[in-house]
């Protein structure tokens, strides 16, 4: 799999009560419709539905250290459609409540019908968590087939829409 190079950013968010240590899991920030946002453009925090096979899809995600404790260590999340690992990316620790994202990884077109885009952050398990089943996110959307419907003349009309006093 392929590492890429740090594209994280770090906000602070107020925990309202966080648990002892240390505790990452996939994060919706303020603002953002779901933990994993889908669209078809760049540079929102929006879904876009419907989705179709012709369209480019751009992902969102973040993870948060929900925990008290602050730590150092390196961690990867991964990123996988429909089973198969996409991306990995690295963040260099997190402050207590610091959260990190990723904005606008380009998945390219999907065929039509059901698939599933998971995150699974502290994927390869090097930090103690105080709770390490919470570190995956699986959200399951539906593309469709792009259908360019037009009018059309058929043989022995005289225009695509034909007007008439009588029918048939």
């Amino acid at each position: 799999a392929q590492v890429s190079g740090v594209q994280t950013e770090y906000g602070i968010t107020e925990l309202t009560s966080a648990p002892a240590g240390i505790n990452l899991l996939p994060y919706q920030p303020s603002g953002w419709d779901n933990k994993i946002v889908l669209s078809t453009s760049t540079g929102t925090h929006t879904s876009t539905s419907p989705i179709f096979n012709t369209q480019t899809v751009y992902m969102d995600w973040a993870v948060i250290n929900e925990g008290t404790t602050a730590f150092s260590t390196r961690f990867y999340t991964k990123v996988f459609v429909d089973g198969v690992q996409k991306a990995i990316y690295y963040t260099d620790g997190l402050a207590s409540g610091a959260w990190a994202y990723v904005l606008d990884i380009n998945l390219g077109t999907l065929t039509a019908g059901s698939h599933t885009i998971k995150i699974e952050t502290d994927a390869t398990t090097v930090v103690s968590e105080t709770n390490e089943t919470d570190n995956a996110y699986s959200r399951t959307i539906t593309v469709y087939p792009y259908v360019n419907l037009t009018t059309y003349k058929p043989a022995g009309w005289d225009n695509k829409i034909v007007l008439s006093t009588v029918s048939g």
